[in-house]
């Protein structure tokens, strides 16, 4: 429940308070009980936001060629590392195949100039042969420079080859596709979208008053589509130091607890802090009864439930702001108070 946070309760309830006899409990209806606790209130404000996705791009061909296959349909979830299309690889296979030659040959070009420059190390004193080693060194050199320019050449031939599979950067879902076999792809062309729908987060537009109670770190509900109910927690990441001056709000990014089924672009709505935290008594929401435009709950005392007016202050999730009427550590009825009498026995049921 958003904005509630229970600071403990004494034992919930003595079930032998509650035994009755035998004869009054036939006769007394079965009711479940909640404590009325003091708690700390957070009145919050609901803001509509929505769930962005922090990685989703469309998957390039990082080599040109013909698309050969696509191995994935929109709407399929994929792996890091997995086969998203294939391009023909012959024209790449035959080229790092060349590539390799040339670096094989020159590797050994470097070899006979290396042992030329050996044989004439040990006569490199002499007058007659300085030249001759001189020029086998520079030979060796040369040598030893193509043979880095080959096998660079073969190392991007490898890649080019490589390149003609494309793969997944990360876990995700395919959400289009821009290619399909028998297309010709220019390096950079897009060959499918992909999302990854376990890293959304969920982006807010804040009233510049409002964003200082959202520190990174506070935790917030939120709730998705038209529901009442929070459908989790989210954390603020990140409150983002730009300000939209036509509507003096501020991008704010949290981080849901999520529990499967959101969708990026979906609707959602955070209950974000207005104020500071105060004490109050609460109660249950099902507590309370409205008869002749009064509110009531039923306090229970000894096996016998008494209808008792109270006075209700603002609602916070799923408890009530109690201002008068019960006190801290009252059971109330929030089962089976509907038809009640004014005051009667009651059995209480057990908790679960």
């Amino acid at each position: 429940m958003p904005g509630v946070y229970c600071r403990g309760v004494n034992a919930f309830f003595v079930l032998a308070s509650f035994l009755v006899s035998p004869a009054m409990a036939q006769q007394a209806p079965l009711v479940t009980v909640d404590p009325v606790v003091r708690t700390s209130l957070r009145a919050t404000v609901p803001v509509v936001g929505r769930f962005v996705a922090t990685r989703r791009q469309v998957v390039s061909a990082r080599a040109a060629g013909a698309v050969a296959s696509v191995a994935v349909r929109v709407g399929e979830r994929v792996r890091a590392g997995q086969a998203l299309a294939r391009l023909d690889a012959q024209v790449a296979a035959a080229v790092r195949d060349e590539s390799a030659a040339v670096a094989a040959t020159r590797r050994a070009e470097l070899d006979l100039a290396r042992m030329e420059r050996r044989r004439l190390e040990p006569l490199r004193n002499s007058a007659a042969s300085r030249a001759n080693f001189e020029n086998a060194r520079q030979q060796e050199a040369i040598a030893r420079a193509r043979l880095a320019q080959a096998e660079a050449a073969a190392a991007r031939a490898r890649l080019n080859h490589d390149y003609t599979v494309i793969t997944a950067p990360y876990d995700g879902v395919v959400t289009r596709k821009y290619a399909e076999a028998g297309a010709h792809l220019a390096v950079g062309g897009p060959v499918v979208e992909l999302l990854d729908d376990n890293s959304l987060e969920i982006e807010v537009e804040v009233l510049y008053n409002r964003v200082g109670g959202l520190a990174p770190g506070v935790e917030v509900d939120y709730r998705v589509g038209g529901e009442d109910r929070p459908a989790g927690v989210a954390v603020v990441r990140a409150v983002v130091p730009d300000e939209n001056s036509r509507t003096r709000t501020r991008a704010v990014r949290l981080m849901p607890r999520l529990g499967g089924g959101a969708a990026a672009g979906q609707s959602v709505t955070v209950d974000i802090p207005a104020g500071r935290p105060r004490d109050a008594l609460t109660l249950h929401k099902d507590a309370v009864v409205q008869r002749g435009g009064a509110s009531f709950v039923f306090v229970v005392n000894d096996g016998t439930a008494a209808m008792t007016p109270v006075r209700l202050g603002e609602a916070v999730g799923g408890r009530l702001e109690v201002m008068g009427g019960v006190g801290d550590g009252d059971l109330v009825i929030i089962r089976g108070n509907e038809r009640l009498p004014p005051r009667g026995p009651v059995q209480v049921m057990p908790p679960q």
